[in-house]
């Protein structure tokens, strides 16, 4: 196969950073194919155990006497990739691939790094032949689902959605990741239902905000925010990070005449993405209803200044 792109055992910390130097500063002296075996063996048995860091020293240290080892490129690969090294993964998929086909997993693997990296329409070109190859994989397909939604496909996000909840069911982000396709594509009271769902799996011990969220953001959009309100709070309690959700919980409070909680919620928000401009025109709107003006002076004009920059004031925050 050729890729064209268009985008353990638990090894103590001394022999580490032993084997780390080795690679740095010295030859390796490998005197036959035992020694190589063992070496790419210790690799794959580190990373099971998800020892990244020791599994790419050893993976490194067989490369250097084996740089024609599809499997040894390939491991690399996997093993950069869970360190979040996209770029870097990617090269070692490509260079494994020119000493042997990559497998299904290997595949979805690469499409991940793809997607990672904002290359879409590469992700779903190599996350699609995985899926060929194995078809019988739940998290391809509800990966497939996620690029397809980036790519604004809704229809065949949940379409790949649906195939991993038939492959293995109530998985929580499969059913909201249907919920928000549906949401993008103004169906509302399927993107309710979805999310309804989606709580009712982890009903007993959450954990995931955001069908939480997705389903008081819907019932904002129905204009019912009495409704909204307490799922937004969970949302905002299990994701309390997410500007986002506080945004919302601060309209829905807002749309409630609570404006003293929509002022500290909005205030959050703006604490967590101080760059997304819309957030400063909501809280200088609630200060004026407030009558803080002068206070609701210096958000509107924080406002107008973002949005004379590069920034992408209606982009939602992160």
């Amino acid at each position: 196969m050729t890729i064209v792109m268009s985008r353990s055992f638990h090894v103590e910390q001394a022999l580490a950073l032993v084997l780390t130097l080795l690679l740095l500063v010295a030859p390796v002296a490998v005197s036959n194919s035992q020694t190589e075996s063992s070496l790419l063996s210790q690799a794959e048995a580190q990373a099971r155990r998800q020892n990244w860091s020791e599994a790419e020293t050893l993976a490194r240290l067989y490369l250097r006497t084996s740089a024609d080892s599809g499997n040894g490129h390939a491991l690399l690969g996997f093993i950069l990739f869970n360190q979040q090294r996209s770029k870097e993964s990617m090269a070692e998929y490509v260079e494994a691939a020119k000493y042997r086909d990559l497998t299904a997993s290997e595949l979805k693997t690469f499409a991940l790094d793809c997607a990672e990296l904002h290359l879409t329409s590469d992700a779903d070109k190599w996350l699609t032949q995985s899926l060929e190859m194995n078809p019988e994989d739940p998290k391809g397909w509800e990966a497939l689902g996620h690029i397809k939604f980036a790519e604004q496909r809704y229809e065949e996000a949940i379409k790949s959605f649906r195939r991993s909840l038939a492959l293995s069911p109530r998985v929580v982000s499969a059913e909201t990741g249907i919920g928000l396709s549906y949401e993008l594509l103004s169906r509302l009271g399927e993107a309710k239902t979805a999310y309804k769902t989606a709580i009712g799996w982890e009903a007993l011990k959450p954990h995931d905000p955001t069908p939480f969220h997705g389903l008081g953001r819907v019932l904002l959009k129905q204009n019912r925010p009495a409704e909204a309100l307490p799922y937004l709070r969970k949302a905002v309690e299990l994701g309390p990070a997410v500007a986002q959700a506080h945004e919302e919980l601060g309209k829905a409070y807002s749309l409630s005449n609570q404006l003293a909680a929509a002022e500290s919620e909005i205030e959050r928000a703006v604490q967590l993405a101080p760059q997304v401009a819309r957030l400063h025109f909501l809280l200088g709107q609630l200060y004026r209803r407030a009558g803080l003006m002068d206070k609701a002076k210096a958000e509107l004009d924080s406002f107008a200044a973002l949005v004379g920059t590069q920034s992408t004031p209606d982009e939602d925050a992160k």
